[in-house]
């Protein structure tokens, strides 16, 4: 039997094919209200009328005693056109008034018309005086309440502990949408040692200017890791810039200062959706949220809703049209220190039906956690639920 030659040539060392990375998708997402923000110390709607009130110590006595009458005036003509006579009402009609003032000021015919008489003139001026007082008062209240960072060490190390937490669970990345306009997490991750990166959006230049980029929220990006901060509604510390010259700079239309700094730019109005404010939900910075909020609840297993009272009707039909073409439906986890399953339920037949939706029989069983999201018993059955 002839013995096979052997080859001279060198045998090629083989190529190994690349190995594909696996992607761990994120499972959770967390969709924040004022709730989640209290345990650091900032006012709720609930108890925002009365920190206000409490509040201006500048203003004079009777000042001060004109606020009070304004917002009992206000509660009463809500009462009797069957409103809500929450702070979010009490905002809103406030700032109806002061736009109709401007009206009726501007307007020669509008004038005449329904301020004929002098004494028409000095008892409406004399309200609407009031009300813009009372909507000055209320600015300055934001920027200052919600621009501190929190003192209280023990709340902001549970904050962090909770995040991290889900962070971990959810593969190294989270992202937390809010309707909370204050810098609590900036002051937590300001005051807590730690290597998680939470990224803002926010960026710091060479000229010392921090600007907000949104490509940096961009929740398609591969490879994200860290808290990531969708600010649904703005934030205290974000100021608009309508005379940017970089054109990036134009389309995102808002300047931040330092977060540490007391250079507040007295010229330029804070980038927030407040009750009072006209909502800009189709304008940057809160539509680049929007979209980021429904590209993730596209795209997750569990949305975890803490402290939030549902009253952004735009949130709740990003939530409505979540199921569209899954095959497997979003799983809600509510965690509230209420029972709000009716008051869920309620809303979101109410933006069914203000808004259109063909979802006649549209019923959805979200899994309600009763208690502080930082108690250790919701700790433990939530853990219990994202694995």
């Amino acid at each position: 039997m002839a013995k096979r030659k052997r080859s001279s040539a060198k045998p090629s060392a083989r190529k190994k094919a690349p190995r594909k990375r696996s992607v761990r998708l994120p499972k959770i997402i967390v969709v924040a209200g004022a709730g989640f923000s209290a345990p650091l110390g900032y006012s709720t709607l609930y108890d925002f009328e009365s920190a206000i009130t409490r509040y201006a110590p500048t203003a004079k006595p009777h000042e001060r005693k004109a606020l009070e009458r304004l917002f009992l005036q206000i509660k009463r003509s809500l009462v009797a056109k069957g409103e809500f006579t929450d702070i979010e009402a009490i905002m809103a009609e406030l700032s109806k008034y002061v736009e109709l003032w401007d009206n009726l000021r501007k307007d020669h015919f509008l004038k005449q018309e329904f301020l004929s008489t002098v004494g028409d003139r000095f008892r409406f001026s004399a309200f609407a005086q009031h009300a813009i007082q009372a909507r000055s008062i209320v600015d300055k209240f934001m920027g200052e309440h919600y621009g501190q960072f929190s003192d209280d060490e023990e709340a902001m190390a549970s904050v962090f502990g909770f995040l991290e937490e889900l962070t971990n669970l959810n593969g190294g990345v989270l992202d937390f949408f809010t309707t909370n306009y204050d810098v609590g997490l900036e002051g937590i991750w300001n005051s807590v040692p730690t290597k998680m990166k939470l990224i803002t959006g926010a960026i710091k230049r060479r000229d010392g200017t921090v600007r907000w980029d949104p490509s940096r929220l961009d929740v398609m990006k591969d490879q994200r890791k860290g808290v990531y901060v969708h600010r649904l509604h703005g934030c205290v510390r974000w100021y608009e810039d309508s005379g940017a010259n970089d054109s990036r700079d134009r389309l995102c239309n808002v300047v931040s200062v330092s977060i540490n700094s007391e250079d507040r730019p007295e010229d330029r109005q804070p980038c927030v959706m407040y009750p009072g404010r006209k909502l800009r939900g189709s304008q940057s910075p809160f539509v680049e949220g929007l979209t980021n909020l429904r590209g993730m609840l596209g795209r997750v297993e569990q949305c975890i809703i803490i402290g939030t009272s549902f009253r952004d009707d735009d949130i709740l039909e990003c939530l409505i049209k979540a199921n569209d073409g899954r095959e497997r439906p979003l799983k809600l986890i509510i965690i509230n220190t209420a029972n709000v399953k009716e008051r869920f339920n309620t809303r979101v037949q109410q933006v069914i039906a203000n808004r259109g939706f063909l979802y006649e029989d549209h019923k959805w069983e979200p899994l309600i956690l009763v208690g502080s999201y930082l108690d250790k018993r919701v700790r433990v059955e939530l853990r219990s639920l994202v694995k």
